[in-house]
């Protein structure tokens, strides 16, 4: 058996306050985890990690969902200069 391919989903949005767009992300997310629940996604072939800046989280538990919180700043200035380093394969940013 082959390990599963990473896909790194781009989390900030749990560390802000919540409206919309945050709403939206977090009813993805919950989406995925039930998917792999339900057998829709295969974890044995996918494995889901959610990146986010360090700091204080608003997140609910995920059975599959696996968090990796690390580099530097917040905000804008950590997409744009810690989460490529820290995405090691495929990333998916959910933002417009």
């Amino acid at each position: 058996m082959s390990n599963p391919r990473e896909v790194f989903l781009n989390a900030r949005f749990l560390g802000e306050p919540v409206t919309g767009l945050q709403r939206w992300g977090r009813e993805i997310l919950r989406q995925l985890d039930a998917m792999i629940d339900e057998g829709e996604i295969d974890p044995e072939q996918w494995k889901l990690v959610l990146l986010a800046p360090p700091g204080e989280l608003q997140i609910q538990k995920y059975q599959h969902l696996q968090l990796q919180q690390g580099g530097f700043f917040r905000s804008h200035l950590w997409e744009q200069l810690s989460l490529s380093t820290l995405a090691n394969g495929l990333l998916v940013c959910m933002k417009t």
